[in-house]
């Protein structure tokens, strides 16, 4: 029976010329780290979310450089460096006329911030923070165009400062009613210590002698979730 002579691995390395042993390890070395990166690539490949948050952080540094501009810290969130900039309103609030018509504490939006309360540049927006709800920013926003008296909004703003929903408070506009009279309607707004917000829609018909008629009245509450849900009103 013939022995098969088996060659000790160890003694063929050592039969190896040095510089083909360096040429061996450092061809290794290149297979190796070729395969822990497509290994690790196949693991992690970016997902859809992955390039959006890339996207937003790009937006992000660019609103800060212009938000830098009008000497706010570009050190910080430049929505929420916005936002802290803003002047602060207290709850409960109710309806006056010199609130509608002189907007105490209110502060101009930077043009920068306003596509993201969906301005289309043709309106002034002016803004006051709100006591938070739910840990959500709430935030009052009036929306002036041309001489026409601002129009007011209740916002709600979640972690990643993006408007989760939004509530018209108050506005004023010529109408017709359904009885085909010529006039103005109005609103009215209370707001509690705790968000619920009452709302009372009035129209006023052209004749200067006719009374304020009101047409409706609704309830609202901010939920957990940041939407303003709308309660029955109890008689």
């Amino acid at each position: 029976m013939t022995e098969k002579f088996a060659f000790p691995p160890t003694s063929l390395y050592l039969c190896i010329p040095e510089d083909m042993k360096r040429a061996v390890i450092v061809y290794a070395i290149i297979v190796l780290c070729g395969v822990t990166m497509l290994t690790t690539a196949c693991r992690h490949r970016p997902s859809a979310q992955d390039y959006e948050r890339q996207i937003d952080s790009i937006r992000r540094l660019e609103q800060a450089e212009m938000l830098r501009m009008q000497g706010l810290n570009r050190a910080t969130d430049p929505v929420e460096a916005a936002l802290d900039t803003m002047g602060r309103c207290t709850i409960p609030l109710s309806f006056s006329d010199d609130f509608v018509k002189f907007l105490p504490g209110f502060k101009p939006v930077p043009v920068e911030l306003q596509p993201i309360f969906g301005n289309d540049g043709e309106a002034e927006l002016l803004m006051v923070t709100m006591p938070p709800a739910w840990h959500k920013r709430v935030v009052m926003l009036a929306e002036r165009r041309d001489s026409v008296a601002a129009a007011l909004y209740l916002l709600t703003i979640d972690g990643l400062y993006e408007v989760i929903d939004q509530l018209c408070i108050y506005q004023q506009m010529p109408v017709r009613d359904e009885r085909d009279r010529f006039g103005e309607e109005t609103m009215q707004f209370f707001i509690t210590s705790n968000y619920n917000v009452t709302l009372l829609r009035y129209f006023r018909p052209a004749s200067a002698s006719a009374p304020a008629e009101l047409k409706e009245s609704r309830r609202y509450a901010i939920n957990r979730e940041g939407m303003f849900e709308e309660k029955i009103i109890e008689l």
